[in-house]
């Protein structure tokens, strides 16, 4: 699902772009000092009110950069680190994920940013597939993260001491109520607050699973109670999409496929 016309990079530097909506231009920015790799597949997110974007492992192959152009075909390194994006300033660091990924760090899974909840918000995470960081075996089938238990970071601690010496304490479980989805991964997410803001609901949609095939489903998990339960199914499936929400009412889902194999079919837009 990547672009025919993808050409691997040249360069370490300038991995940061920023589109100006109101003159339509690209600018880059040099985040290689802190940020020397350029994954894809990384759970991410943003938070407008705090000018942070959030970045979340990922996978690196034969076109990640000049540095990975020996790896084979096919072959997937997982990457570890909490990637944090100044969107103001163009700046990023990387925080340390042995907390909540230890050595087997995560791609495809999902990143929800709350803001409201504690001092500035927290993130969380969902879903995906996991493998030791050091694998380069292209061979080796990942293994699917349980979708009962839900890890949580504290922005907080990006602006305190916690985040300095790179400790873990940020990082939270959570296990689930209600009958929790099969594992999946390559699903998208979407973020509807209540009109006060003391709750939140998270809606889940499609994905890929390890046996059970893909999905045309539409999962809730309800913050605070971390209650899962399932408002859709049909026999549409949809993964490697994306999902958008729309006057806080509508959920429209962008792109992805609907097979695993090269020849699958591509899919548009559609509003749910």
């Amino acid at each position: 699902m990547s672009s025919p016309d993808f050409h691997a990079p040249s360069s370490q530097t300038y991995s940061l772009w920023s589109f100006n909506i109101i003159d339509t231009t690209w600018n880059q920015y040099d985040i290689s000092a802190n940020v020397p790799w350029r994954p894809s597949s990384g759970a991410y997110a943003e938070a407008p009110d705090l000018a942070l974007a959030f970045y979340f492992n990922g996978e690196l192959d034969s076109g990640s950069s000049v540095t990975t152009g020996t790896f084979g075909d096919n072959v997937k390194v997982f990457l570890e680190g909490l990637v944090v994006i100044n969107t103001s300033t163009h700046t990023a660091i990387n925080v340390s994920t042995n907390a909540v990924s230890g050595d087997s760090p995560r791609t495809r899974g999902g990143l929800v940013y709350l803001p409201n909840i504690g001092p500035k918000g927290i993130l969380v995470a969902i879903g995906g597939v996991y493998k030791a960081a050091d694998q380069y075996d292209s061979a080796e089938t990942p293994n699917y993260v349980p979708m009962d238990t839900i890890d949580v970071f504290d922005v907080n601690s990006l602006f305190t001491k916690i985040a300095t010496n790179n400790t873990t304490k940020a990082w939270y479980q959570q296990k689930t109520t209600g009958t929790a989805p099969k594992t999946r991964a390559q699903f998208c997410t979407v973020l509807v607050a209540a009109a006060d803001n003391s709750s939140y609901n998270i809606y889940v949609y499609g994905g890929t699973g390890p046996t059970q095939g893909n999905y045309d489903e539409v999962w809730v998990l309800s913050i605070p109670s971390f209650t899962w339960s399932q408002v859709y199914t049909g026999n549409s499936v949809r993964f490697g999409h994306t999902c958008h929400l729309v006057g806080n009412r509508q959920m429209l889902a962008v792109g992805g496929s609907s097979t695993l194999d090269t020849g699958g079919t591509f899919l548009s837009g559609e509003t749910l």
